[in-house]
């Protein structure tokens, strides 16, 4: 019998510096992050609406001392708690190449004490504002984080794959990298690859269009429906779908070879692959993963629908988004606590909630 309720959300990366008296409406997934005190505070905005504040930021990197990224995690916090105070077990999802920083070990999850007295001091109080970015108060989310890990995105991922896929090949698909990782009975033997993601294929369908004066922000704005607007006075809709369709066949055509043969003649006795992240969203993604493994005798499916198949409630309303933070909460089990998983991602910040009843 189920007793936990599990939510999730998740929105654009981005970061923009916004005047405390300035008004700014926010939509239900953005909020303003107020920092500092008194005649020294400092308002930013975090989410969708940053996006229409003007150019915003959209850092990379999972270290503590990049400040978009602390911002953007603790918009995820107070968008999944809200005001008032909270225990909770944390779960950060990070990059391979950071997790020891963190950790002490790149295979360790738990933080050392010098880790958690670090987050404890930056997320314990979060003062922000929601709907009207000029409203007086100014509401505060005081949280004690009782347990802290970090989990590289493709372990995380890894442990949203249903119990009853035996063996298979796990294609993350992100923003920032392409991951790649053979799991056999839930265990990855904490063995993955790493190239390049949709950024680099945003690059050059961008640097294709600035005849038309389409700028990256655009083509990125407009990637998933495949129209930009460019940045001229007509501001006339641009629809780069056969340029999209090009680049991704080709990207694709170029990394997973490298990525598949270094496990060697192991690889051709795996017989599914499992799409998840972003670029299982996007049918040109998809076609072109199906394309390139079409001579193979490979079975193409994304882990949401996988999930779908083999149904359990620790995924339910798991999205191919939001895998990695639904395995995060695996990390962080405790019945008696409200569990809360991030992957602030460079294009994409996703969190799942976990409540006990």
């Amino acid at each position: 019998m189920q007793n936990f309720s599990t939510t999730s959300g998740m929105t654009q990366s981005l970061v923009k510096a916004n005047l405390l008296g300035a008004r700014k409406m926010l939509d239900e997934n953005s909020v303003m992050i107020v920092e500092g005190e008194n005649n020294s505070r400092r308002g930013f905005i975090v989410g969708e609406a940053a996006l229409s504040a003007g150019e915003a930021s959209r850092e990379f990197g999972t270290r503590f001392t990049n400040e978009n990224w602390v911002r953007t995690i603790a918009a995820r916090l107070v968008l999944e708690l809200g005001a008032g105070s909270h225990k909770i077990n944390l779960a950060l999802v990070v990059n391979s190449d950071t997790i020891a920083e963190f950790t002490g070990d790149e295979f360790e999850n738990n933080a050392t004490p010098e880790t958690l007295k670090r987050a404890s001091a930056l997320f314990s109080n979060i003062f922000f504002r929601t709907h009207d970015t000029r409203m007086l108060d100014i509401k505060q989310c005081h949280i004690e984080i009782e347990k802290l890990v970090f989990v590289t995105e493709i372990d995380a991922v890894t442990k949203s794959i249903p119990k009853q896929v035996v063996k298979a090949v796990l294609l993350q698909s992100g923003f920032g990298d392409t991951q790649l990782t053979c799991i056999t009975k839930g265990d990855n033997q904490g063995l993955s690859f790493r190239k390049a993601g949709m950024d680099a294929a945003i690059r050059i369908v961008a640097n294709s269009l600035k005849h038309e004066n389409i700028t990256k922000s655009a083509v990125l704005n407009g990637w998933k429906e495949s129209v930009a607007v460019d940045s001229g006075l007509s501001s006339a809709p641009y629809d780069f779908s056969e340029e999209k369709r090009s680049v991704i066949k080709d990207h694709f055509d170029a990394i997973l070879p490298e990525l598949t043969q270094e496990y060697g003649d192991d690889f051709r006795h795996f017989s599914g692959v499992v799409i998840s992240g972003g670029g299982a969203n996007d049918k040109d993604v998809v076609d072109a993963v199906c394309n390139y493994f079409s001579n193979q005798q490979k079975e193409i499916v994304s882990i949401a629908e996988l999930c779908e198949v083999f149904p359990c409630v620790e995924n339910d309303g798991l999205q191919n988004s939001t895998a990695a933070v639904y395995g995060a909460l695996k990390f962080i089990q405790d019945s008696n606590q409200t569990l809360v998983a991030i992957d602030a991602g460079n294009g994409w910040s996703k969190s799942a909630m976990r409540k006990y009843n």
